[in-house]
C-alpha cells in the first residue's frame, strides 16, 4: 500500500501498526496538501484482506466508524469518512501525533506521573467519557493503548465500540492470528470488569473501573492488581494500595471505583470535582469561618448595612441574570456580534451560548456561504469570501462534521473551477492563439480570471502549448519578426516563466524586450509616414545573434557558392536597416575580405575570370561601406 494513492485521494506514507481486525496506515490528505495545510496527515484504518469478505467484519468497522462519528469532543479521535474503496472497506480519521498512555506509564516508570500532570490527563480523560456516554455510547475496551497523548498534551480516545463488536463476531467466524488471544475476546482482561468477563452487557461502570486502573498506573507505573484480571483478583482478594503521590481525599473516590464487586454508579462529575478539588482553601475557609464567629458580636449593629448590601448585589445578579435569559433567545445574525463583547471570564456563558445556538449558527453561516455561491453578478464564486466565512465558524466549531465537510466541497469546488480554467488555457496556447491585447485577448482575460480565483494559480501549459511556443519564438527571431517577438516575450512572461524546458528562451527574452520594443515602435513611426531616429543600440541588441550566426557561418564557409549565400541573406536583411548599421559594416567587410581570399587563390590556379568575379564582389561591398561610411 506504501506510495499509493487510496481512494483517489489519500497517498499512503507508512505503515503505523496491525492488529487482530485492522491494519492502519499514515497517509497524505492530497486536497489539504494541495490547500496548503501544514499537517495535511490523516491515518487510515483497513479491515485485513484475510476478513475482507467477511460481511460481519466489514460491518464492525463500520459500526466503529459510525459510532465515533457522532462523537464530537476534543479527547475523541475525530473520524472524516468511511466507506468501501477496490474491494477494501476503510475508515478515515484524525492524524494523533504523539504517544499512548501506555508508552507513557512504560517511560514514567518507577515512579508515576508528578500529580499535577496526572490530574491534568485525567481532567481530559473524564470529559471525553462522560460526553460519550451521555451520548449512549460505551468504549468496552479502554486501556492505555487505546488513548493517546498528542504533543499538544491532549488526550484523544479511540477505537470506541471496537470490542464489543468483535466480541459478537468472534464466534461467526474464525481467523487464523499470531495476535495474543486477548485482542479477540472484545476486551482487555487486564483492564476488564468482571461484568465483562462474566459475559454482561457493556455499561458506563465497565469504561469507570478501566479508567481508574488506568489512572492507578499513571500514578504509580504499577497496575492496582499486578496485571491480573478482575475475576482472578478477586479470588486471590488482592487490594490496591494507595499511590504515593496521590492525596488521601482524591485516592477515597478512586479506591471506590476499583472496587471489584461494586455495582453502584460511578459519578464522573464527582470524580472531576474531586481531582481538581483543593483541600488548603476548604481548610483556610473553616480557620475564617471560626475567627469570624468568635467577632461576630462585635458586628452585630452593622447588620442592617450588610443587608442592604446584599439586597442590591442580589438585584444586580436578577438583572444580570435576565440578560442571560435573553440571550438565549437571540437570533444568529445577533449572537454572532454580541460574542465579542462576552467578557473572557464568561466562558462558561460562551460555551453554553454556542451550544444552545449551535444549529442556527450553522445554519446562519452556511446561508452566507450559499449566497456567495449564487451570486449571479460574479462569474465565478468568490472563493476567498467562502473560506473566511467557514473560517469564522470553525473558530465557534472547530470540530463539526458539518464544516468539515464543507471545508473539503470548498475545496474541491475551488480546485475543480482552477481546473477547467486552466484546460482552456492549453487549448489556447496548444493553438497558438497569443493574442495580446487585454481588452479582447480571451488568453489574457483567462489569466486575470485565475488569478482572482486563486491568487497564487501559477499556469502549468502541456508539452505540446511548450514546444509550439518554442517553435514559433524561434522562428520569429530567425526572421526578425518583431511584432511577433513583441507578443511571444509578453506571452512567455505570463505564461512559461516556470517552464525549464524554455527558460533560456524566457531569459533571453527579458533581455530582448526593450530592444524589441524600440525596434516596433521604429517600424510604427516608419509606417505613419514619420522620420524617427533609429534605434541604433536596441538594433544591435535585437540584431547580435543574427549576425553572431553570420559570423560563425562566414568561417566555415569553403566554397564560393556558401559565400555568396550568406552574402545574400545580408542584403535581405539590410533592407531594414540603415547602411551605417555598425555589425552590418563589419559582416560586409568580413565578406569583402573572404572574397579577396578567394580572388587570389584563384589567380594562383590561373583562374583568372573566377577571381575576376570574386573581386567584383569585393569591390561592390567596398562601394556599399563606403557610401555609408560619407553618409557619417
Amino acid at each position: 500500500m506504501i506510495g499509493q494513492l487510496f481512494n483517489g485521494r489519500y497517498r499512503i506514507e507508512s505503515l503505523i501498526g496491525t492488529g487482530g481486525m485492522s491494519t492502519v496506515y499514515k497517509a497524505v490528505d492530497t486536497l489539504a496538501e494541495q490547500a496548503g495545510i501544514e499537517e495535511p496527515y490523516v491515518a487510515i484504518k483497513l479491515l485485513q484482506p484475510k476478513l475482507a469478505n467477511q460481511a460481519e467484519a466489514r460491518e464492525a468497522l463500520i459500526s466503529e466508524a459510525r459510532k465515533t462519528q457522532q462523537l464530537s469532543h476534543p479527547n475523541i479521535i475525530r473520524i472524516y469518512e468511511f466507506g468501501f474503496e477496490s474491494g477494501k472497506c476503510f475508515i478515515v480519521m484524525e492524524w494523533l501525533d504523539g504517544e499512548t498512555l501506555e508508552q507513557v506509564i512504560s517511560r514514567s516508570r518507577p515512579t508515576g506521573l508528578p500529580y499535577k500532570k496526572l490530574k491534568g490527563l485525567l481532567t481530559q480523560l473524564i470529559d471525553g467519557l462522560d460526553y460519550a456516554h451521555k451520548q449512549g455510547v460505551i468504549h468496552a475496551d479502554l486501556k492505555p493503548a487505546n488513548i493517546m497523548l498528542t504533543r499538544q498534551g491532549q488526550i484523544k480516545i479511540f477505537d470506541f465500540g471496537v470490542a464489543q463488536a468483535i466480541k459478537e463476531l468472534n464466534d461467526k467466524f474464525a481467523v487464523v492470528t499470531t495476535q495474543p488471544k486477548e485482542q479477540l475476546t472484545g476486551y482487555t482482561p487486564t483492564y476488564a470488569s468482571l461484568n465483562q468477563i462474566t459475559g454482561g452487557s457493556p455499561r458506563a461502570n465497565d469504561d469507570a473501573f478501566s479508567f481508574c486502573q488506568i489512572a492507578y498506573e499513571l500514578a504509580c507505573s504499577k497496575h492496582p492488581f499486578d496485571r491480573q484480571p478482575a475475576d482472578v483478583a478477586k479470588k486471590k482478594q488482592l487490594v490496591a494500595r494507595k499511590p504515593g503521590s496521590m492525596p488521601w481525599w482524591q485516592w477515597l473516590l478512586l479506591k471506590r471505583g476499583l472496587a471489584l464487586d461494586s455495582s453502584a454508579d460511578f459519578s464522573w462529575s464527582g470524580m472531576r470535582k474531586r481531582l481538581n478539588k483543593r483541600l488548603a482553601p476548604a481548610l483556610l475557609t473553616l480557620t475564617i469561618g471560626c475567627v469570624v464567629a468568635l467577632f461576630a458580636a462585635q458586628y452585630i449593629n452593622g447588620i442592617h448595612h450588610e443587608n442592604t448590601l446584599l439586597n442590591t448585589h442580589l438585584e444586580q445578579m436578577k438583572a444580570r441574570q435576565l440578560s442571560h435569559q435573553e440571550m438565549m433567545h437571540l437570533d444568529a445574525k445577533s449572537l454572532i456580534q454580541l460574542l465579542p463583547s462576552i467578557p473572557e471570564h464568561e466562558h462558561l456563558l460562551l460555551n453554553g451560548l454556542l451550544r444552545i445556538h449551535q444549529t442556527s449558527v450553522l445554519r446562519f453561516y452556511e446561508g452566507r456561504i450559499d449566497s456567495i455561491l449564487n451570486n449571479r453578478s460574479a462569474t465565478y464564486p468568490d472563493y476567498y469570501a467562502i473560506e473566511a466565512e467557514l473560517n469564522a465558524a470553525k473558530n465557534l466549531y472547530p470540530d463539526s462534521n458539518v464544516l468539515s465537510r464543507l471545508d473539503v466541497d470548498l475545496l474541491q469546488r475551488w480546485r475543480g473551477t482552477v481546473e477547467v480554467l486552466d484546460q482552456r488555457l492549453n487549448e489556447l496556447l496548444e493553438k497558438g492563439l497569443y493574442q495580446t491585447d487585454e481588452e479582447t485577448s480571451e488568453l489574457f482575460e483567462l489569466l486575470n480570471e485565475l488569478t482572482l480565483i486563486k491568487h497564487d494559480y501559477r499556469p502549468l501549459p502541456t508539452i505540446a502549448a511548450e514546444n509550439l511556443f518554442k517553435k514559433r519564438f524561434n522562428d520569429a527571431l530567425k526572421n526578425h519578426k518583431v511584432g511577433d517577438l513583441k507578443q511571444l516575450i509578453s506571452v512567455g512572461e505570463k505564461v512559461f516563466k516556470d517552464s525549464d524546458e524554455l527558460s533560456t528562451l524566457i531569459a533571453q527574452g527579458e533581455l530582448l524586450k526593450n530592444a524589441v520594443a524600440d525596434v516596433a515602435h521604429y517600424q510604427h513611426q516608419i509606417g505613419l509616414g514619420n522620420d524617427p531616429s533609429y534605434p541604433y543600440e536596441s538594433a544591435q541588441v535585437f540584431y547580435q545573434s543574427a549576425f553572431d550566426g553570420f559570423h560563425n557561418r562566414l568561417q566555415r564557409a569553403d566554397t564560393v557558392k556558401k559565400m555568396d549565400r550568406i552574402n545574400k541573406e545580408v542584403d535581405a536583411l539590410a533592407n531594414d536597416l540603415p547602411g551605417d548599421f555598425s555589425p552590418l559594416l563589419d559582416i560586409r567587410r568580413s565578406l569583402a575580405n573572404r572574397y579577396l581570399s578567394f580572388s587570389k587563390s584563384f589567380l594562383k590556379q590561373r583562374k583568372v575570370r573566377s577571381a575576376q568575379r570574386q573581386m567584383e564582389k569585393a569591390d561592390k561591398l567596398f562601394a556599399l561601406m563606403d557610401t555609408a561610411h560619407a553618409k557619417i
